[in-house]
């Protein structure tokens, strides 16, 4: 059905342009570029750090922003890896969801930072600066946050690409066995 309605939807974009290719252009086909470039942008910054050992791992795949002074505008957007472990939970109860997962956090060695916005995370990866975002980090007993040095190195183990793509899904932050 998702395909009905996609080839459905560019079938009459076609027909609309050859009546109206301005309005078309304007109200359809622009939209539609802007909107993608933007949702995959946006995807590729809230995904920036992933464990290249366990890249299924909600905790490990994706990061916090507390304080984050965009996220009322963004429907609480920055507690991404509660929208990752709780996709149906209504966008105004997901700073409670990331208070009851905070020993989840812990345990599974997440990144939480403060007072940035996605844009200043990318920013600082792509500039290199992972000491200055580490200076947002929150700690509250993650062990690869115990110093600076550690907690770099961690950011940067992140950052390194993944060959290896696995099968599977995860259960509690653990993957579960799938036949080869």
């Amino acid at each position: 059905t998702m395909l009905v309605g996609y080839f459905g939807y560019m079938t009459c974009v076609y027909y609309c342009y050859q009546v109206l290719p301005i309005a078309t252009l304007w109200v359809n086909i622009l939209p539609f570029i802007i909107l993608s470039v933007a949702a995959m942008r946006g995807n590729n910054i809230q995904h920036v750090f992933v464990s290249p050992e366990e890249p299924e791992d909600d905790f490990k795949l994706c990061y916090d922003l507390v304080n984050d002074p965009t996220n009322c505008g963004k429907f609480n957007d920055s507690f991404h890896v509660e929208h990752h472990l709780s996709p149906i939970t209504h966008w105004a109860e997901l700073p409670t969801k990331f208070l009851e997962f905070l020993p989840r956090h812990k345990k599974q060695d997440s990144f939480i930072f403060t007072g940035l916005t996605p844009d200043d995370v990318h920013g600082y990866v792509m500039s290199g600066r992972l000491d200055i975002l580490a200076d947002s980090y929150v700690h509250i007993g993650q062990k690869s946050g115990k110093d600076k040095e550690t907690l770099v190195k961690e950011m940067k183990h992140r950052l390194e690409p993944i060959r290896k793509f696995t099968k599977g899904k995860t259960s509690g932050g653990r993957r579960t066995a799938t036949p080869a």
